[in-house]
This record gives structure tokens, C-alpha cells and sequence, in this order.
């Protein structure tokens, strides 16, 4: 693949990342709306354990595309910095595949701390 494809394909990513995080924020959005109206407080503990089961769902399977376009990611810096003369842009690329493993990281506890944060709220 040549600079340019692999920058397409790089930006294809982020935007896969992004779109991912989508469903959990209006999942997440929908809870805290119930939380501020004081719906949930009635809720029976069965409900509630449904309502958590549907935000750990929808987080896991986010993180998961998360973390298959970050490895995508990791590769496309990978042949990046592997090409010969490159744009600032693509040098700028190249050099990112240690955010990407950061983002990784930050992806676990983010979840872990939103599930914690979700399972005091809703029990």
C-alpha cells in the first residue's frame, strides 16, 4: 500500500473508534435521565439488573470494536513507518502507534470505572 491508502485507511479507523462509543454514550445518556427523574429508585432489583447488564453489553462489544480498530491502527503505523520518504502527515501517523497502545489501556479502565460508577448508582 502506498502513503496516501494507508492514511484513508487510518482515518477509517479513528472513525470506527468514534462511531463505537456511540451506542454506549446514548445507552449511558438514557440511564442518567432515568437516574434524574427518579424512575430507577422504583425500579425492582431485577430491572436494574437488566439495565446492567444492557450498559456492561453495550460497553463490551464497543470495546471490543475499539480495540480491533486500534490494532488495525497499530498496523497501518506500522507499514507507515516501514515506507521510505513520507509527508509530515504521514511521519505524524507513523509516530502514533505508542497512543494507540495507550488508548488500549485507557479503554479498560474507562470501562472498568464506568461499570463501577453504574453498579453503586444503580444498586
Amino acid at each position: 500500500m502506498n502513503e496516501k491508502e494507508l492514511v484513508v485507511l487510518w482515518n477509517d479507523k479513528r472513525s470506527q473508534i468514534t462511531a463505537a462509543q456511540m451506542g454506549p454514550t446514548i445507552v449511558l445518556a438514557g440511564v442518567l435521565v432515568l437516574l434524574a427523574l427518579g424512575d430507577m429508585a422504583a425500579m425492582s432489583a431485577a430491572a436494574k439488573y437488566l439495565v446492567l447488564g444492557i450498559i456492561v453489553a453495550s460497553g463490551i462489544l464497543a470495546s471490543v470494536t475499539q480495540f480491533a480498530a486500534a490494532r488495525e491502527g497499530q498496523s497501518v503505523c506500522a507499514d507507515l513507518a516501514a515506507l521510505g520518504p513520507k509527508s509530515a502527515v504521514g511521519k505524524g501517523i507513523a509516530g502514533s502507534a505508542s497512543a494507540i497502545n495507550m488508548f488500549g489501556i485507557l479503554v479498560v479502565v474507562l470501562d472498568l470505572v464506568v461499570f463501577g460508577l453504574a453498579l453503586n448508582l444503580l444498586m
